[in-house]
């Protein structure tokens, strides 16, 4: 009854893992001349994590996997150049609508790892874009069940100046993920360990339980805006190369998925970043919805939220001496939203939990 969308650069759903759960019928495109198939490996990967989770998980056990959603997609990124702005809010809105059209009886869940930084000065203080405000739009008296996951959007690691956390700090939440009404995954890591030898000059970034490298804040956002992201999921991390000033992605620190090419190749490949984490948050709202269907997307969305937790490290990374509570509180929700959501602790959460507004 739940369905993932991914709005990226299509799927390639002849992949084994994939052609149970996404049918031919459920591709779709905003161009026709694009076609619906994947034409870089972003939309294929982000599928089978939204299907399966970090398939790293999966692969060292022997327990049967047990799905309750399906995949759709919606090619919303063309095979070449771009589309024009003005369009972006529009492409999504009939992503939406077309999914709601062909499936009215399914709930639908979106996920968007595509953002766009900011050019033009316009939502470096989180105000509302053209495509933010389509979202929540879209989201604003929701009798359709549907909800938005978006992706916080990535720092540039490949900057000579980058510094870790500094510079994640300075980095501001993409485009259209300052979306009110949308839940905003960021990224953390629990990824330290490295199985081969790497150099000496070579450290791993973040220790576990930190703020992934490649996350994004809105630590700098004009504090009338909303608090983003939402909250985290594994993301990945990176080495760091000190004498070369390098950051290296490695196997060992990025999670497992789907490859669109394994007629050619192998099939799985390696992903990492908010993209990966983002789907791993629609993930979780898939099967939490799948417990629950009856659920209005409102409680399923708190279910996300109030089932997360700072981590102890995320707690001592962000404290200094001589800061009050309220201080450190303000820093981390602007950086690790709420925390990384528990699943067991969502679905207590529904059945167990008692809030009371007074």
């Amino acid at each position: 009854r739940v369905s993932v969308c991914i709005l990226d650069t299509g799927v390639n759903n002849s992949h084994p893992l994939l052609e149970d759960i996404l049918e031919d019928k459920d591709k779709h495109t905003f161009e026709t001349s694009w076609g619906v198939d994947d034409h870089n490996s972003h939309g294929t990967e982000m599928s089978g994590i939204a299907a399966y989770g970090n398939l790293n998980e999966h692969l060292t056990g022997i327990i049967d996997v047990e799905l309750n959603h399906t995949l759709s997609s919606y090619k919303i990124l063309p095979p070449a150049g771009s589309t024009p702005k003005s369009l972006w809010g529009y492409i999504t809105e009939q992503a939406v609508a077309t999914r709601e059209i062909e499936q009215p009886n399914k709930i639908h869940v979106y996920s968007m790892s595509v953002t766009a930084k900011d050019t033009d000065g316009d939502i470096l203080d989180g105000t509302p874009s053209s495509w933010s405000s389509a979202i929540d739009s879209i989201l604003f008296n929701n009798d359709a069940k549907k909800l938005f996951c978006i992706s916080a959007g990535n720092t540039d690691i490949d900057d000579p100046l980058f510094e870790y956390k500094t510079s994640n700090i300075n980095s501001p939440i993409e485009n259209p993920a300052q979306s009110w009404n949308a839940l905003t995954i960021g990224a953390y890591t629990e990824k330290d360990t490295v199985t081969d030898d790497y150099e000496d000059d070579e450290v791993i970034m973040a220790h576990r339980n930190e703020i992934s490298p490649f996350t994004t804040t809105s630590f700098l956002w004009d504090r009338q805006w909303c608090i983003k992201p939402d909250v985290v999921f594994e993301g990945g991390n990176l080495l760091f190369n000190a004498l070369l000033n390098d950051k290296i992605t490695h196997p060992d620190l990025s999670l497992l998925t789907t490859n669109w090419q394994f007629l050619y190749t192998s099939l799985l490949k390696c992903t990492y970043a908010t993209s990966a984490a983002n789907a791993l948050g629609a993930n979780f709202v898939a099967r939490l919805y799948s417990t629950f269907p009856e659920s209005t997307p409102e409680t399923i969305r708190g279910l996300v939220v109030h089932s997360a937790n700072w981590t102890d490290k995320m707690i001592e990374q962000f404290t200094v001496s001589g800061q009050s509570p309220k201080d450190l509180y303000g820093i981390l929700l602007r950086t690790c939203g709420y925390g990384v959501p528990d699943f067991d602790k969502a679905v207590n959460c529904y059945t167990n939990s008692l809030t009371l507004i007074t």
